[in-house]
């Protein structure tokens, strides 16, 4: 009924809560589930772990492939998949147990519908908060916009986002999307599955909306999934990520939002490039090393002419601290943010 993949890279601290958490959280009802565990190439051992802890369990599949990231990762558990139904899931997260076996009655008897909504939590020290809240009441010809509008305009109350966003909060039919050839994109980073997800949307999918809570994303310091890596050409595959963004909106009905979605999503990947100089594998950074890579990637100029509408008060005081040169306070006020 239902296959859950789960990329795995360096994941072998984390990969045995995730899984065991699922297994003991159905009903013994295991041949309604499949696991579809992807190592995409890890260094750590994780392939050898998976394979002596999980030998046991039929409804867990372990492949491996050469490292190619997270969406080349999904793409191939995707292709491994026999499920009618997939869920995307992070190797560090773990699924709401107590709604689990009420989600699968869910996919069981309304099989006609193509892509479900549920809740997602966010997990911070120990603290759980609602990430994702939905609502149930949305007239057929409203659902598609809202979706569209929260991924890419970033409707939000306080720390929820309201009422769609991520892939984590979605089961989606395998027909639909292996019908219409939809795949993972590599971009820049682990958040290229708001593409994905949009590109699900554009095609109307039959949609079932449900206010319970699936999924839990913990937020751990160490994981590979939460932290800033360094991507060779960073920006110039933001702007591809954008552009394809543009692409997908034009002649659309959404074409009003593409304006503002493109300068949001930018801001997202121009922002998480100067978040990496302050991941920690980058200990000896400072001010003039910060300044100097801002000029060794021409940042100033790319940022002012491809950020230059419907900004946010954050984004319009980053934009009059790069037109004014003044990086010293750039520098400090991204620190902040990654610390």
């Amino acid at each position: 009924l239902l296959s859950i993949i789960i990329p795995l890279y360096n994941a072998k601290l984390f990969v045995g809560r995730t899984v065991d958490n699922i297994l003991h959280s159905v009903d013994q009802a295991f041949p309604s589930i499949e696991i579809i565990l992807v190592d995409d190439g890890s260094t750590d051992g994780t392939f050898e772990f998976c394979k002596n802890y999980f030998s046991s369990f039929g409804c867990v599949k372990l492949v491996r492939k050469e490292n190619g990231g997270i969406a080349s990762a999904r793409n191939y558990g995707l292709r491994c998949a026999r499920g009618r139904f997939v869920f995307f899931h992070d190797h560090d997260d773990y699924f709401e147990s107590k709604n689990l076996n009420e989600i699968l009655t869910i996919l069981n008897e309304n099989s006609e519908y193509d892509l479900f909504l549920f809740e997602t939590n966010r997990i911070v020290d120990g603290k759980t908060l609602k990430y994702i809240s939905i609502s149930e009441e949305h007239p057929d010809e409203d659902v598609y916009r809202n979706i569209i509008e929260t991924m890419f305009v970033l409707k939000k109350e306080g720390n929820i986002v309201k009422p769609y966003g991520l892939i984590w909060g979605t089961i989606i039919k395998r027909a639909f999307i292996v019908d219409r050839g939809l795949q993972f994109i590599v971009f820049c980073d682990y958040e290229d599955d708001f593409f994905f997800l949009a590109r699900v949307v554009f095609e109307k999918p039959k949609i079932y909306i449900r206010k319970i809570v699936i999924y839990n994303w913990m937020v751990i310091a160490k994981s590979s999934s939460h932290t800033y890596k360094f991507v060779n050409n960073y920006l110039d595959k933001a702007d591809e990520y954008a552009y394809s963004i543009e692409k997908l909106f034009c002649g659309s009905e959404y074409e009003c939002l593409a304006t503002l979605a493109i300068n949001n999503i930018r801001w997202k990947k121009y922002r998480s490039f100067l978040l990496t100089f302050f991941a920690k594998d980058n200990p000896n950074l400072n001010y003039l090393r910060f300044k100097q890579e801002l000029n060794a990637h021409d940042f100033r100029k790319r940022y002012l002419e491809k950020n230059t509408v419907d900004k946010t008060f954050k984004q319009k005081l980053v934009v009059f601290l790069f037109r004014l040169r003044m990086y010293y306070f750039v520098y400090f006020m991204f620190k902040r943010m990654h610390d």
